[in-house]
């Protein structure tokens, strides 16, 4: 019997981290019995150096034992066929890290889906402290990387320019989680976003169709699910009723149940063009039909009026949704056709596999190009 092919993932984030979780965890448990994995995952909290001396010293130890805590994981990686990097090695991308792991372990696959090839948000007022990091840090692991996954093909056409070997990985939905739920017929009507305290600016492009749909919509609620109302100014979506709930990694699916319609909505920058449309994606999985701004992967997911709806203008977005709530037929309809999108292309059944080849690829030293999904 061959010897089972070793890999190990390397990720600074943790299980509650939805890309990591997608794309790491949930894939990786789907490995056939020959695949030995480890999966080396090292948060922090996420938090900025903190004004008072106090403050400065706590951060500062969290700061040496996430440095610690990945030069553990990094030595223990070197006994793998092949490590995949997904997303960073760190949170703060210290520098030296990708040359020392590239050294100890060359048979590397680097995994991303979005916009950490842009300058890193995490600065240091400190200038020594940004000195010993890289911002650019994702492109120096491309480079370094025997192959590259990819969770949508613009990100594709990024690690195409430094990387010969690429694949295209899409974001997955656990689909045993995430289930269909029946449509209402009767109750209010729930337009729900679900994000995380990074992305909760972004519900506030929603407030001015939220307080439209309000006077319009008999019944209307407006529900967020994230991990904290943090930019989130709740009087700018009066006179909608209003409802929050807490982010529960085991209450999830259930919450998102709540929902009648799903939005999304973005800005139509290089940021936005480099997500791949997590939260849509939750939604069809649930068989909710989505709403969301034409950018980048959305408009590749969702075809206008057959799986969900595109928006690009406020009154788009109004009567979009208005369509939705007077017509629970037309709800289950859209959602039905969302769950299959979901089944067909963006599950860990799918996704899994490729994953798996590229890792398979790295192994094998080749070199090709391959942009299948």
């Amino acid at each position: 019997m061959d010897r089972k092919l070793r890999v190990a993932f390397l990720t600074p984030y943790s299980l509650h981290t939805a890309s990591t979780r997608q794309r790491i965890y949930k894939n990786a448990a789907l490995f056939p019995p020959e695949v030995e994995v480890a999966i080396y995952a090292s948060q922090t909290r996420n938090e900025a150096l903190a004004a008072s001396p106090s403050g400065r010293l706590a951060a500062a130890a969290e700061l040496g034992r996430e440095l610690a805590r990945k030069l553990r994981h990094i030595w223990a990686a070197r006994r793998y066929d092949v490590v995949v990097v997904q997303k960073g090695l760190t949170l703060h991308n210290w520098r030296g890290l990708p040359a020392l792991l590239s050294a100890l372990c060359p048979r590397l696959v680097y995994d991303f889906d979005d916009a950490v090839h842009l300058a890193s948000p995490r600065g240091f007022r400190s200038r020594l402290l940004s000195r010993l990091t890289d911002p650019h840090q994702a492109l120096d692991l491309m480079r370094r990387a025997r192959v590259v996954t990819a969770g949508n093909r613009h990100l594709l056409g990024v690690a195409a320019s430094v990387n010969r070997c690429v694949y295209l990985v899409p974001t997955p939905m656990d689909t045993g989680l995430y289930r269909p739920r029946p449509v209402r017929r009767d109750g209010p009507f729930v337009l729900g976003w679900s994000g995380s305290t990074a992305t909760n600016p972004y519900v506030m492009r929603a407030a001015p169709v939220v307080r439209r749909l309000a006077r319009l919509i008999k019944g209307f609620v407006f529900e967020v699910i994230s991990n904290d109302d943090r930019g989130i100014d709740w009087s700018q979506f009066a006179p909608a009723e209003t409802r929050f709930k807490r982010f529960d990694l085991d209450r999830i699916a259930d919450d998102l149940h709540d929902f009648d319609a799903g939005i999304m909505p973005l800005d139509d920058d290089e940021w936005s063009r480099s997500k791949c449309g997590g939260k849509i994606l939750q939604y069809m999985a649930c068989a909710i039909p989505p709403v969301c701004s034409p950018v980048g992967i959305n408009a590749e997911i969702v075809h206008d009026g057959v799986n969900g709806y595109l928006a690009a203008s406020e009154d788009e977005w109004v009567e979009k949704i208005s369509r939705l709530a007077a017509d629970p037929g037309l709800r289950e309809r859209v959602g039905g056709e969302a769950r299959s999108t979901i089944e067909r292309g963006f599950s860990n059944q799918v996704a899994a596999p490729l994953l798996l080849a590229a890792i398979r690829e790295a192994a094998a030293g080749t070199s090709r190009v391959d942009r299948r999904i």
